[in-house]
């Protein structure tokens, strides 16, 4: 077991988390839902937060843009091979463009351990005009 922490420190066996939402095309002001599905790896862990944020990338003048951040601050503990699920819920702001050939988003969501090491997740999303 020593071995799972020491190689959880290093990234390798920690805990994963998936952002999995209901679907992926949503319309301006939709509340998008979901839930965060937090996978337990060689060994227990102690959570510290968890952070999505909706980044907009403009591919023409190369740019990307967090648009908003939801956080979640736990000190839960999961425990090694263990699973867990958190509900996750964020309304899409009226000001956002649609998705087209130059704009695109993601939610980039981090599961931040109270260790320092992260786990890392992207998913796509594709905005209509409401």
């Amino acid at each position: 077991m020593l071995l799972g922490k020491v190689l959880c420190k290093f990234g390798v066996g920690s805990a994963k988390i998936d952002l999995v939402l209901k679907k992926d095309t949503y319309r301006i002001g939709d509340m998008i839902k979901g839930e965060y599905v937090i996978k337990g790896g060689f060994a227990e862990q102690r959570l510290k937060r968890v952070e999505s944020d909706l980044v907009q990338t403009h591919s023409v003048n190369d740019t990307e843009r967090v648009i908003n951040t939801r956080t979640i601050l736990s000190s839960a503990v999961i425990s090694a091979q263990e699973e867990k699920t958190m509900n996750f819920c964020f309304e899409l702001p009226p000001s956002l463009l649609p998705t087209d050939s130059h704009i695109s988003y993601k939610f980039i969501t981090r599961l931040i351990f109270t260790d320092g090491i992260s786990s890392v997740d992207h998913d796509e999303v594709i905005i209509q005009p409401g």
